[in-house]
């Protein structure tokens, strides 16, 4: 189980350099792996920074 661990936390990683190369500074991506705690969170993400894009990925 430790090496899908890795190569998930490896992916994301890469994924998460990939979009600060391409992404604007206006924007908040939240990844989530689990999708019981994301709608909270990502509600919190619109109250605390409304003049921010949240993206979020589930």
């Amino acid at each position: 189980m430790g090496v899908v661990k890795e190569l998930y936390m490896f992916i994301i990683r890469v994924y998460a350099l990939f979009l600060e190369r391409v992404s604007q500074r206006n924007k908040i991506v939240f990844i989530a792996s689990f999708g019981d705690n994301c709608v909270p969170v990502a509600n919190e993400l619109y109250k605390r920074f409304p003049q921010r894009q949240v993206i979020v990925f589930v």
